[in-house]
């Protein structure tokens, strides 16, 4: 059979034409059918409607009709099976003697659009009207190839539609969400209206960048005459939420020439963005930090300087005031007892300085040493009700039931907690007011026991949205018009970072002209040993101390000290001759040792390490106090474990030290 008899016998012609083709119209067919490798076949009177002239059978099934169904549905004319939105443009094509290839929809029996490629020529039919043969031929199968290569080349991309703008038609070419009822084809019209429904119902309505470009863009009133890419970033509702996702638009070729055309490519990039987002966030919030720490360096820078010379101008001041009245023994009493009090003030700024850098700086060291709480704090605290009286207050403790007196704990740290609390409630007091410090233990577990302090004044209180800020660095209520000196600010942020370095708790509870009360807890290793009690009333009168110092000045002032209270002191000027007078003197000749740390010859530390390894019975236990300007927990650290038994920082204070030194001849 040859393949004009075969192609021939496949065709379905309209009833009333002559069921025949004229030769050269079968070498159309078999052209076009071997031209585009299609499916079927159509031929169609060029008259208004497109009249049915004939139509294969392949024809017929990619559409889904019978040949009788079809003509029914299509009343004999081919428009009719062509997509209503296409139907212009497939006039116009048909119109087109230039354009012997296009593409257009047809509706299947399944109400389905189905898109086809086709091939014409035209011709005349053997009543010598004019018509137009064309292939069909249904293009799903190079679709799903097209896809399948595209898939390959376009991972990670969502939906791909292809824009082809000579013809003014798009075609979807890659999608993998159906959270858009698209087509997938059709005229640019419809592209427009599909990409502005995607905005308004998909798009988060804060997010502009999609509207923005499309009108960037342009694409659908105003093509552009060079090629370039675009894209933009926003939040899509998918998944019942919002994501982010990128929208890119490739420009290929100048869109009125036949290469024209543009890929509108999305990709979900949720991932990425938030992670870009975190990034410059923390970016962000690394400058904001930056810019905040040169802000508060400056105010501290501001703070210190003020509050530097504040206590040095009372020195400096009081020191000029006593030269000029040298035979005014009261007045220079008056003058001593105001340097005093500055020199207080100076030390304790420097001490807060120092302590609140070594806790941000992560480099707090907490002690394991046991003491008896109730005990310790009594003992401790006398200078604060010392201080209670001399401003005309009243300090009482009232310890409660402790049934494990005995801890283990960082003695130096627990200290400054309640010297730092006490000491606001005596400089924020009011005249004759009174301070209440309360104790108690409130549970024991596991050789855990927790104690909660109440601290209670009669002071002048606080607002309580200060109060919730009580705990930031340099706060102080009312510290723009400072009239006298109440600190640095730094004392509650000091106790609160030891309260939670020992895992402990803390409140403030105040209000403005009803006082303050502080109430915190924090647990400890319950110690069952005994702890031993400091010796009371200890007459240290007729001691012996070797005083190891290389300052002049610092010698005299420690000397002084220790023979004002009845002690012999011999005197050595670096770690090598401390050595060398200690082997010199006989067996506990030598009841205590102040060791300076940074010497020449030889420091401190070495020093200690070398007189406890000597060959002599009171070598380990000869009594050895650093007396030294190192300060930081470190520091405290490395004299303990180089032998020291307690540590003093400089400047001298007279009643830590005579204090300390009573406390290592009691243990020895």
């Amino acid at each position: 059979m040859s393949d004009s008899q075969k192609y021939y016998e496949e065709l379905y012609f309209n009833s009333g034409d002559g069921r025949q083709l004229l030769p050269h119209n079968q070498d159309v067919i078999i052209d076009l059918l071997d031209k585009n490798g299609a499916v079927g076949i159509v031929g169609v009177y060029d008259e208004p409607g497109y009249p049915i002239y004939f139509i294969s059978g392949f024809a017929l099934t990619a559409i889904g009709y019978s040949y009788s169904e079809m003509m029914k549905v299509s009343e004999g004319k081919f428009i009719n099976l062509v997509f209503e939105k296409d139907r212009e443009i497939f006039t116009e094509d048909a119109g087109n003697r230039n354009l012997a290839c296009h593409e257009f929809r047809l509706v299947g029996k399944s109400g389905k659009n189905v898109w086809v490629n086709s091939f014409r020529k035209e011709s005349v039919s053997m009543d010598n009207r004019r018509i137009i043969i064309a292939s069909v031929r249904v293009v799903e199968d190079a679709r799903k190839r097209e896809r399948e290569l595209l898939n390959a080349l376009t991972r990670g991309y969502d939906r791909i539609i292809y824009v082809d703008m000579n013809q003014e038609r798009y075609r979807v070419i890659k999608s993998e969400r159906d959270d858009l009822d698209e087509q997938v084809c059709g005229t640019l019209e419809e592209l427009q209206e599909l990409l502005q429904r995607y905005g308004r119902e998909y798009i988060n309505p804060q997010d502009h960048s999609f509207a923005e470009m499309l009108n960037r863009l342009n694409i659908f009133a105003n093509p552009g005459e060079k090629g370039g890419n675009y894209q933009a970033t926003y939040r899509a509702r998918m998944d019942g939420g919002y994501q982010w996702v990128q929208f890119q638009a490739f420009y290929g070729g100048a869109m009125k020439l036949e290469t024209g055309h543009i890929i509108l490519a999305f990709r979900v990039v949720d991932e990425e963005k938030r992670r870009e987002l975190d990034t410059n966030r923390i970016l962000s919030d690394s400058l904001a930090r930056v810019e905040e720490a040169g802000r508060v360096k400056n105010r501290f820078l501001s703070r210190m300087s003020h509050d530097l010379r504040t206590p040095l101008n009372g020195i400096v001041g009081m020191l000029e005031i006593a030269k000029k009245n040298k035979n005014d023994p009261e007045k220079i009493e008056e003058c001593l007892k105001k340097i005093s009090l500055s020199c207080d003030n100076l030390m304790s700024l420097v001490q807060d300085v120092l302590d609140m850098n070594n806790l941000e700086s992560s480099k707090l060291e907490l002690m394991e040493e046991t003491i008896n709480l109730p005990s310790f704090l009594r003992e401790e605290l006398v200078n604060i009700s010392d201080r209670a009286e001399k401003g005309g207050l009243t300090y009482t403790f009232i310890p409660g039931e402790f049934s494990h007196p005995n801890i283990v704990g960082s003695p130096k740290h627990i200290l400054q907690i309640f010297e730092h609390i006490l000491d606001n409630a005596i400089k924020y007091n009011r005249p004759n007011g009174s301070i209440i410090l309360r104790g108690r233990e409130v549970s024991c577990s596991h050789q855990m026991a927790t104690y909660e302090f109440v601290v209670e004044d009669t002071g002048i209180g606080m607002e309580p949205e200060f109060a919730k800020n009580i705990f930031e660095p340099f706060e102080q209520e009312h510290n723009e018009a400072r009239t006298e000196y109440r600190g640095t600010g730094l004392g509650m942020s000091i106790v609160k970072r030891l309260v939670d370095r020992m895992n402990g708790t803390i409140a403030v509870e105040s209000q403005p002209g009803e006082g303050t009360r502080v109430i915190f807890a924090i647990p400890f290793r319950v110690c069952e040993e005994a702890v031993a009690q400091a010796a009371e009333n200890v007459d240290l009168a007729g001691l012996h101390v070797l005083l190891v110092e290389d300052n002049e000045l610092n010698m005299e002032i420690a000397k002084f000290l220790l023979e004002d209270a009845g002690m012999t002191v011999l005197c050595a000027t670096n770690g090598q001759e401390a050595i060398d007078v200690f082997q010199q003197t006989e067996a506990n000749g030598i009841d205590v040792i102040l060791m300076d740390i940074m010497m020449p010859v030889m420091d401190g530390l070495e020093a200690v390490r070398r007189i406890r390894r000597l060959d002599r019975p009171d070598a380990e236990t000869v009594p050895i106090i650093a007396l030294s300007a190192n300060v930081m927990d470190a520091d405290i650290k490395k004299t303990k474990m180089a032998g020291m038994d307690e540590h003093l920082s400089k400047p001298i204070n007279t009643s830590l030290l005579l204090g300390a030194i009573a406390r290592c001849v009691h243990k020895a």
